[in-house]
């Protein structure tokens, strides 16, 4: 099996700290409309913005800085109508949703599968990604308490993802291919929280 640390040995720089070029002339055409110096959903976006060497300004300033953002969101509004933050705007272009946005971003800049199915497969690995960070953050963890299930639901996710990882090189790489798509970003962020929440659990 591929052990954790293979999992994440392609770690990016995906840490909670907000990347703001607002200043930078070259920043002006990516927009991060999520709330400065908070993690949650807006790291992975991060973490695809930085992949991909861009400059972007974030333009929530603060948690109570939504009004800034309501040309940006709901249904009366210049581009395509969403729900709700984190949303990314380039140029006249507006998307929402994170693994949407995060798949956006790197399919413009070079970072997609060569194939239709991987493409497929790599949204459903982000995915059950992303149904482990639901529990972990908002369901299980309210029933079953955090360290709990940190020690015995976390696994369950950790199998699936290795087999899927092994499929590509034996799991010596990328989960698709020879580069980094959106289900490395996804698991590489899961690993990254894991590993600060419960650091001796996750050596183990």
């Amino acid at each position: 099996m591929a052990s954790k640390d293979e999992l994440t040995k392609q770690e990016i720089n995906g840490n909670e700290e907000t990347k703001n070029d607002s200043n930078n002339d070259d920043a002006e055409e990516w927009e991060l409309y999520y709330w400065q110096g908070m993690g949650g959903k807006g790291t992975v976006i991060r973490m695809c913005l930085e992949l991909c060497g861009l400059k972007w300004r974030e333009s929530l300033e603060g948690k109570d800085a939504s009004k800034d953002g309501t040309h940006i969101k709901g249904t009366d509004i210049k581009g395509y109508p969403n729900f709700a933050y984190p949303i990314v705007k380039y140029k006249d272009i507006v998307i929402s949703q994170t693994a949407i946005v995060c798949q956006y971003i790197l399919n413009e800049n070079g970072f997609k599968c060569d194939n239709k199915l991987d493409e497929y497969h790599s949204m459903q690995v982000a995915l059950t990604v992303w149904d482990a960070w639901d529990e972990w953050a908002f369901k299980k963890n309210k029933t079953l308490g955090f360290d709990k299930w940190i020690t015995n639901r976390i696994g369950s996710f950790l199998d699936v993802l290795q087999a899927q990882l092994q499929r590509n090189n034996d799991g010596k790489g990328y989960f698709f291919g020879d580069k980094i798509c959106i289900a490395d970003i996804f698991v590489c962020d899961l690993m990254r929280r894991y590993r600060h929440s419960k650091k001796q659990h996750y050596q183990q």
